[in-house]
């Protein structure tokens, strides 16, 4: 059995996901960084996680309201979140926007973190379905988004966003994960800093991210 809501913590630094990389607290805090303080830990009571939804084709629709609860309800329980991308433009005044859907993991031991990785890039391979992979010590962030998505039926363009092909990815990522907190090699220590967001439907989100100013003296 998982026995979530584990407050021990390992000889590593607590690191937090900031611009979509792992940095270490403290250096963030001590640079004036303003890290979300929103909980991020396990829900007390958890859904079943679902079985995987039929694939569909691309390009592929957002994620919308009717997703919530039987997909995106158990996986933010379980600390997945929709995770914006900032990146600068060359010649734009504004910065692209991308959304993700990821999730920060810890492990008792950096070789866990490691070996959780190999099994993870096994899982995207075989479902044909890559993402972003980043490993710092015990730490792991892994997010992934679909690059053919439409915001709705009527689109004309493609643009990257999350999908019914990444639910079915983090479905397997965390029972893959669940297996290693089973086996007492992943934890879920106290003072996490939440990633992101939890939001209903994708659709409706990704017309309300805010828009952020290319930084001076960035993307030319």
């Amino acid at each position: 059995m998982l026995q979530y809501g584990e407050s021990e913590g390992t000889c590593h630094p607590i690191l937090a996901v900031y611009r979509f990389k792992l940095e270490p607290v403290k250096v963030l805090q001590e640079s004036g960084v303003h890290l979300q303080e929103r909980p991020y830990k396990m829900a007390s009571s958890l859904s079943p996680l679902p079985d995987l939804p039929p694939k569909p084709p691309y390009p592929s629709l957002y994620l919308r309201k009717e997703h919530y609860e039987p997909y995106l309800k158990p996986l933010y329980e379980r600390m997945w979140r929709v995770i914006t991308r900032y990146k600068e433009r060359p010649e734009q005044h504004f910065m692209k926007r991308d959304l993700y859907f990821g999730k920060h993991m810890v492990f008792r031991e950096a070789r866990w973190a490691e070996e959780f990785v190999e099994e993870l890039n096994v899982l995207m391979n075989k479902a044909v379905h890559h993402g972003h992979v980043e490993r710092v010590q015990n730490n792991v962030f892994y997010a992934t988004n679909t690059h053919s998505a439409l915001r709705n039926p009527r689109s004309e363009s493609e643009k990257p966003g999350i999908t019914l092909h990444d639910v079915r990815v983090a479905i397997r990522a965390e029972k893959l994960w669940e297996k290693y907190h089973a086996a007492k090699k992943a934890t879920v220590p106290a003072g996490l800093y939440d990633p992101g967001s939890v939001v209903e439907s994708i659709q409706d989100y990704a017309l309300q991210i805010p828009r952020k100013h290319r930084r001076p003296g960035h993307g030319s």
